[in-house]
């Protein structure tokens, strides 16, 4: 039997572009490798999916579901974050790409040479419990993830001229530049950074 919880109560986003449209993340405590995004909109207090799921109608009149919210994120950034990851992929060394033979988990790859953990337990005789920053949609809203790509994109320098020379590097990163212009020109057009061409 499904265990049924109060919802919790859904704080008001602090930026504006996200004040009235956010996902909701249906938490299943028992299945948690089930939990999706239901994208739903604010009409006037009341929360209306943005489009039809046929999970909801399976949900009885009046039953309790627990959700947890989350800002919208742009598909469009995720999809190309990763299209990114594979080009930038596509420029490792062979001896890497042999190692690491499927692109998809090279942005893995990526938190860890960067670090991007946080130690949640040390332990005398083993390997420290280690928790990754994860960009799932639950897990990070879109200015966190936008933020994180621009690390992302600073950090390819770094690791391309620590593979190989400087002129090549600086080649390599004129070569991503231009593929992703326009992404990059979104992406730092909110603060009139821009992406320097070599």
């Amino acid at each position: 039997m499904e265990k049924k919880t109060k919802p919790r109560k859904i704080n008001q986003m602090t930026h504006e572009n996200y004040l009235n449209t956010l996902s909701l993340l249906y938490v299943d405590e028992v299945f948690p490798e089930d939990n999706e995004l239901l994208e739903m909109i604010n009409k006037h207090g009341v929360f209306i999916p943005v489009t039809p799921h046929n999970d909801l109608n399976n949900i009885a009149v009046g039953e309790i579901r627990q959700f947890n919210t989350v800002a919208k994120r742009d598909l469009k950034f995720h999809a190309a974050y990763f299209k990114l990851c594979r080009f930038a992929y596509d420029f490792m060394p062979t001896k890497f790409k042999q190692d690491l033979p499927n692109p998809s988990k090279f942005y893995i790859w990526l938190k860890i040479v960067q670090k991007k953990y946080k130690t949640l337990y040390i332990f005398k005789e083993h390997p420290p419990m280690l928790e990754y920053v994860s960009i799932k949609f639950g897990r990070m809203n879109q200015l966190e993830f936008e933020d994180f790509i621009k690390e992302q994109i600073i950090y390819f320098q770094t690791m391309y001229e620590r593979i190989y020379s400087k002129e090549k590097a600086d080649l390599i990163i004129s070569k991503i530049d231009e593929e992703f212009h326009i992404f990059y020109n979104k992406l730092f057009a909110d603060k009139s950074e821009k992406i320097q061409k070599q």
